[in-house]
Parts: C-alpha cells; sequence; structure tokens
C-alpha cells in the first residue's frame, strides 16, 4: 500500500526531471525497472491476500519471484556500474583502455 504510493511518487519525480543531470547521471533506464520492479514487488503482498487455490499460488509465487529477481538484477547492475566507474578512473587501470 503505503511503500507503492512513496515508489509511485518517486517515479513521477523522476519522469517529471526526465532531463536533469542527476537523473541522468542515476542511469536513467536501469532506474525506471528498478522502480517499476519494486512497486510490483510492494503490490505482490496484495495478491497473498484470500484463499489459495492451485492456480492463484502458481500465479503468486512466479510473479513475487520474477519482480524481486529483476529488483536484485537492477541493484547488482547498478552497483557494478559505479564500481566500474570507480575503478576506471584508477591511475593504473586497464579499464580505461576499453572505452
Amino acid at each position: 500500500g503505503i511503500f507503492a504510493l512513496i515508489n509511485t511518487v518517486v517515479i513521477c519525480i523522476f519522469i517529471r526531471n526526465d532531463d536533469t543531470a542527476i537523473v541522468r547521471a542515476n542511469n536513467r533506464d536501469l532506474s525506471y525497472i528498478l522502480l517499476v520492479a519494486l512497486m510490483l514487488c510492494f503490490l505482490c503482498a496484495l495478491l497473498f491476500i484470500g484463499q489459495p487455490d492451485t492456480l492463484s499460488c502458481i500465479i503468486r509465487q512466479t510473479v513475487f519471484g520474477v519482480t524481486f529477481t529483476t529488483c536484485v538484477s537492477c541493484i547488482l547492475a547498478k552497483t557494478t556500474i559505479v564500481i566500474l566507474a570507480f575503478s576506471a578512473w584508477k591511475p593504473s587501470s586497464t579499464i580505461r583502455r576499453w572505452t
């Protein structure tokens, strides 16, 4: 509920300030994917309300698994990008030659 609403507000702020340097530096596309996946993760808890049957149980587990995996993957990708960016600026870095 409330976390999905907060997440929606953040998405709206990102969309409204799409061309600013902070949003561009924050890897726009990956941030949008992460925010949408987080919102779906928060809303996924609503799927677990009610009496489960076979179909709804499969759908609940699949939706939660996909959204949670997407969130973790986006966080890992953002972390890797930051590590590569800081590693490239070391004087003895070989990463600089790749770019």
